[in-house]
C-alpha cells in the first residue's frame, strides 16, 4: 500500500501542534519549578475578578510552610491580591482532569506567621465566600490533594459584594 505523503505530514503536524499546546497549558515538559513555588516570590494579583492557570507538577514545599485545607504542603505555588473593597470574595480552583487540588487563603506577610481566612478541599468547581476588607494582602495557596498528585487548575477569584458604608 502507497503512503500519501502529504497526508502523513498533515497528521504529524497536527499531533505536533496538540502536544505543543497542551504542553503549554499543562506543563508538559517542564522540569523547574514555577516562579511563584516559594512564598517569597508569589505573584500578585490585582482586580475585581481574577483568573490564573498553572500545574503544580514540580511545586515544592517549603520548611515552615502550613498544612492548606489540613493536609502538609507537598506540591504549592502562591499568589497575592490587595483587596480593593471591602466586602466578600469567591474563589475557585478548577481542575483539568481529577480532583487534585486544594487551596488555602491566608492574612499574613512571613510563611511562618499565616492566619487562615479560607480553605477547601472537599471537591472540584466549589466556590467558597470570604469576607475581606480593603487594603488588607490576601495569601492563596494552591497545592496537590493527596493522594491523586499534582496537576493542572484554574483559579477563579472574584469580588462578589462590595460593602458599602455610610459617611
Amino acid at each position: 500500500m502507497k503512503r500519501n505523503s502529504s497526508a502523513t505530514a498533515r497528521v504529524r503536524a497536527a499531533w505536533l501542534w496538540c502536544v505543543i499546546s497542551l504542553s503549554a497549558f499543562t506543563g508538559l515538559g517542564q522540569t523547574t519549578p514555577p516562579s511563584n513555588d516559594a512564598f517569597t516570590n508569589r505573584l500578585a494579583v490585582s482586580g475585581l475578578q481574577v483568573v490564573a492557570m498553572g500545574t503544580n507538577t514540580y511545586a515544592t514545599a517549603e520548611t515552615g510552610e502550613p498544612a492548606h485545607a489540613g493536609q502538609p504542603a507537598r506540591h504549592s505555588m502562591w499568589w497575592s491580591w490587595l483587596a480593593p473593597y471591602d466586602g466578600i470574595a469567591q474563589l475557585t480552583v478548577t481542575n483539568v482532569g481529577a480532583p487534585r487540588t486544594r487551596w488555602a487563603v491566608y492574612l499574613g506577610n512571613t510563611l511562618t506567621n499565616l492566619s487562615l481566612v479560607a480553605s477547601n478541599m472537599t471537591s472540584t468547581n466549589r466556590v467558597v465566600e470570604f469576607p475581606i476588607q480593603a487594603g488588607l494582602t490576601y495569601q492563596i495557596a494552591v497545592d496537590e490533594r493527596y493522594p491523586y498528585g499534582p496537576g493542572a487548575f484554574t483559579l477563579r477569584l472574584n469580588l462578589a459584594t462590595v460593602l458599602l458604608t455610610q459617611p
